[in-house]
């Protein structure tokens, strides 16, 4: 009876273990669009997870299949926790230009994570300073202040020269 129940308790130990991905197996994915895969839930916090990995040079492939991963477990870009977004780091490589529109970015700490990321690439900062302008619509480049200029950072090599001339000058004066 005691072999029956070691064994029963071994096959439950197994069964689990491989309905669980570890932040290890997320670095070892290829691309994948299997449900399957993606539907498996992270056996570790998955905030850790994301700053073990995000604090880590990885590779745009490695970036993008997280980055999937991540949308498939929120469903929706909209879902994901601000708080995902501080600890991401080198994820935020595989964000397509296209996700940007489905980030909150009127938070200003998403602003701040995203701005002084060094990683991002044109086309990224671009679809970041549209997301800007569309949610500080009511405020121009001109009344950017310091404290803006401070969160933008980055996301500035995304805004085209006429914007950044329309910056008033004093706002610059204690930000670099």
């Amino acid at each position: 009876m005691f072999y029956l129940y070691l064994f029963i308790s071994i096959i439950i130990i197994v069964v689990n273990a491989t309905n669980c991905l570890t932040c290890v197996d997320l670095l070892t994915l290829n691309e994948t669009r299997d449900e399957k895969i993606l539907s498996q839930t992270l056996d570790d916090d998955f905030k850790l997870c994301l700053s073990k990995i995000g604090h880590s040079p990885i590779n745009a492939e490695q970036s993008k299949i997280i980055w999937n991963y991540i949308k498939y477990q929120c469903k929706l870009i909209e879902n994901i926790p601000v708080s995902y977004f501080y600890n991401m780091g080198w994820i935020l490589n595989g964000i397509d230009p296209e996700d940007f529109q489905y980030i909150k970015i009127d938070n200003i700490e998403i602003i701040e994570v995203l701005g002084h990321y060094h990683g991002l690439s044109l086309q990224q900062l671009s679809a970041i300073a549209d997301q800007v302008r569309v949610n500080w619509g009511n405020k121009n480049t001109e009344d950017y202040s310091e404290y803006d200029l401070i969160a933008l950072r980055q996301i500035l090599c995304g805004f085209n020269r006429s914007e950044i001339e329309n910056i008033y000058p004093d706002a610059y004066k204690f930000v670099f």
